[in-house]
């Protein structure tokens, strides 16, 4: 039941995420000024960041192990960026709650995924190396 809500919860955060990037994308495509050569690059980014969270989705949906890692991989990664960022800024700016909001959100996707429950939830099977035999063990 638990593990559940904690797969649904996570679902949620990046369901966020996706509607962020749509927000991001929508910002570049009709109100920035055009500068050539870096807005390609800029949506490219955006299409690729909107792909994978769109792809980890559906892996938490469907109980597939890769969409475990590869939300924990997008919280982690969002958690470092994020934090750099807030840190960067200004110390007038460093306690503006929105990066902080930010830096909950993808520590809490992070801690959402991480555990046995979830792991067990996800379909993960455990550690092929032990349970493969004598050859198996020694890689492991």
């Amino acid at each position: 039941m638990i593990s559940t809500l904690r797969k649904w919860a996570a679902c949620t955060l990046l369901l966020g995420y996706v509607g962020l990037l749509v927000h991001v994308l929508y910002e570049q495509l009709s109100h920035m000024p055009h500068r050539p050569g870096r807005d390609e690059a800029v949506m490219f980014l955006i299409a690729g960041c909107l792909f994978n969270a769109l792809l980890t989705l559906f892996g938490i949906a469907t109980n597939r192990t890769w969409g475990r890692w590869f939300g924990m991989a997008i919280g982690v990664s969002g958690f470092s960026i994020t934090s750099v960022h807030a840190f960067s800024q200004p110390i007038t700016m460093r306690w503006d709650p929105i990066p902080w909001l930010v830096i909950v959100g993808w520590a809490s996707l992070v801690l959402l995924l991480a555990g046995p429950a979830m792991a067990q939830r996800l379909g993960s099977n455990g550690n092929p190396f032990t349970r493969g035999g004598r050859r198996a063990s020694l890689l492991g």
